[in-house]
């Protein structure tokens, strides 16, 4: 995985990136490798947060008042839904974000 990587250019911030022709890997800022870790553990939440919340509650009702798993079934359903309506809120966010950062970047490039 590191052989590609040259450590000649260590100083080399990847202006002279070419697009993957030369065999280089760029180097990666730190930040956008933490960045990606914590977006990981805010979907993980996104997902675990509701499936044990709402299949705990449903195994319960099940276990407490005896009824059939259809009802554990129809809370991991909703968990699911919740889920993912949580994940694609994020995601619409984040893309308003990044579009607001790049909106005037073609601009500032071109003159």
């Amino acid at each position: 995985m590191a052989e590609n990587y040259d450590y000649e250019d260590e100083e080399d911030n990847g202006e002279d990136y070419d697009g993957a022709r030369s065999g280089k890997i760029p180097r990666v800022s730190p930040i956008y490798i933490l960045k990606g870790i914590t977006l990981s553990a805010v979907v993980t939440g996104y997902i675990l947060g509701p499936l044990l919340v709402l299949g705990g509650f449903g195994l319960w009702i099940q276990k407490h008042f005896e009824t059939s798993r259809a009802v554990l079934f129809a809370f991991i359903i909703v968990a699911m839904l919740t889920s993912n309506t949580l994940i694609f809120i994020r995601a619409k966010k984040d893309i308003q974000t990044f579009a607001k950062k790049t909106k005037n970047a073609d601009k500032e490039n071109k003159n």
